[in-house]
């Protein structure tokens, strides 16, 4: 790349980001037991979901499950010339 450039847009590698997220969340699990992960890449973005069931101060009445908090982020880096 810094030789030669790029031809095109960079592409990010699934494993490569899913291990990154993963290491960086490794900690997590112990903190939010049950806690989910999905990692995606379309391209030049990695896209992180997450989901983890938590206990609220205040139950809601006929509910016998623990809710699920879940969210998600993307990142992208964009390479010029």
């Amino acid at each position: 790349m810094y030789d030669g450039g790029l031809d095109g847009p960079g592409q990010a590698d699934p494993r490569v980001a899913r291990r990154y997220v993963e290491q960086y969340l490794d900690q997590a699990d112990r903190r939010y037991p049950g806690l989910g992960l999905a990692v995606f890449v379309d391209g030049d973005s990695v896209i992180v979901k997450l989901a983890a069931p938590i206990d609220l101060p205040i139950g809601r009445p006929g509910w016998d499950k623990r809710p699920v908090v879940a969210g998600s982020a993307a990142a992208f880096v964009v390479v010029e010339n």
